[in-house]
């Protein structure tokens, strides 16, 4: 019998299996979704732009960018997958001026696909976080009314989607793996994980680390390529703080390691759809302190603290730390929750129930 055939459209998945330093959330996502196919009996085909392999039994297909001409490639790739590999299911995350040829694609070779959104913005007309300039918006706005299936992060992302697409989704937090063990002892209080960019605000890191000059704090993120400057300048300030160590880019397992050794993580987005990095922490047990919460999911199960502004930053992490009775219920919490939630397993079924395969 057959197995089952879902083609990831990404080539982001082989740059966190080789450890690369510049692996983002959708990489994250689409590894776990990867390995959840494999586990489940399905063969698996994603993109690389380097060579053809296979690498714990996720199957890459080259895929080399043209320049100029890659929107063709788009074109031409997508429906040489489509006639070889016949996948049963197609995904693609965030956002793209390939959404249009993938779906259209899809629906002519009769293909079932879901987009995963990624970021807030992304269904707000004129907003999507898209490189190419204007061009490549218009053409992801005109692969959305073509998609089979949408899985949102979160209520708003459901509710933009709806209101300026006319689209009903499935509302799916990220997933994550099993509960983990904690690291082998605690090296430092905070940790903040994001790329340093202005929307990121690690600023706000800085300034808690100055308030509270008795906790240690752990920065992990590399530059936004379009401003090296606002990453040197981070970094500089980081670096003359006696209680702030600066690490700069880590592999994805290796900042995960650095996770599992801390206390508590801390957000300090100006807004986000899910961030990779809660499920990181929580996978540990460690609470949140976040500028974002969605779908009010932090405040409402006691998994940290929301704030809303850098002076509640401060103040939120001596809460947390400073009262062992506090801390060790929010930890417990975050296990419990994470349990419930974020099985991959789980997350598959409903998946396939929603696509009706």
């Amino acid at each position: 019998m057959r197995k089952k055939v879902v083609f990831i459209r990404s080539t982001a998945i082989g740059n966190l299996m080789d450890g690369s330093p510049k692996v983002g959330g959708i990489a994250v996502q689409l590894y776990f979704w990867a390995k959840t196919f494999v586990d489940n009996g399905w063969t698996v085909y994603t993109m690389s732009p380097h060579k053809a392999y296979e690498k714990e039994s996720v199957c890459f297909l080259k895929y080399r960018n043209w320049g100029k001409l890659d929107f063709l490639h788009e074109w031409l790739h997508t429906f040489w997958v489509y006639l070889q590999y016949r996948p049963d299911l197609v995904i693609e995350r965030g956002a793209g001026r390939s959404l249009y040829p993938v779906s259209r694609l899809a629906k002519l070779f009769r293909i079932k696909m879901v987009l995963f959104g990624a970021s807030d913005v992304n269904y707000e007309p004129g907003k999507e976080l898209i490189s190419g300039g204007e061009r490549n918006k218009r053409l992801f706005r005109k692969g959305i009314p073509i998609v089979s299936y949408f899985v949102v992060q979160n209520q708003h992302q459901h509710d933009t989607l709806k209101k300026n697409y006319g689209r009903e989704s499935m509302i799916m937090p990220n997933i994550w793996g099993k509960i983990e063990s904690p690291g082998n002892a605690t090296t430092t209080d905070v940790v903040w994980i994001a790329n340093l960019r202005p929307l990121k605000r690690p600023e706000w890191v800085l300034s808690a680390a100055k308030a509270l000059p008795n906790y240690t704090f752990t920065m992990v993120g590399g530059p936004d390529n379009k401003d090296l400057s606002y990453y040197e300048s981070v970094k500089n300030e980081a670096t003359a703080l006696d209680n702030v160590s600066f690490m700069g880019s880590k592999p994805f397992w290796d900042a995960c390691d650095i996770v599992s050794k801390s206390k508590v993580l801390v957000c300090t987005s100006t807004f986000e759809g899910f961030p990779n990095t809660f499920l990181q922490a929580w996978s540990y047990g460690i609470p949140v302190v976040s500028t974002v919460d969605p779908s009010g999911i932090i405040a409402s199960n006691k998994l940290g603290v929301v704030i809303t502004s850098e002076n509640d930053l401060p103040k939120a992490l001596q809460y947390i730390l400073g009262n062992n009775g506090t801390y060790e219920a929010l930890c417990q919490n975050v296990k419990s929750f994470f349990a419930e939630n974020y099985s991959s397993n789980n997350a598959l079924r409903r998946l396939l129930d929603y696509c009706e395969l």
